[in-house]
């Protein structure tokens, strides 16, 4: 059994659902993460995100943390 990751995110970009993947798009890159790896997501950078998205990561069991100043 594999241990769940916890993801940060400093940079600015759109974080959205490819698939059964996460998908971040940032400066023209795409990094993707397995869903089934991740345990939460923590964002620090302004991520854009919509609610298709909140949806899959609530059925996935994947809690969202967003930090301002």
């Amino acid at each position: 059994m594999t241990m769940k990751k916890r993801i940060y995110i400093f940079t600015n970009g759109i974080l959205k659902r490819e698939g059964n993947t996460l998908c971040l798009v940032s400066e023209g890159k795409k990094k993707f993460v397995p869903v089934k790896d991740v345990a939460e997501i923590h964002i620090f950078g302004e991520v854009r995100f919509n609610r298709r998205l909140l949806e899959f990561l609530t059925s996935n069991y994947i809690a969202l943390h967003v930090y301002n100043y």
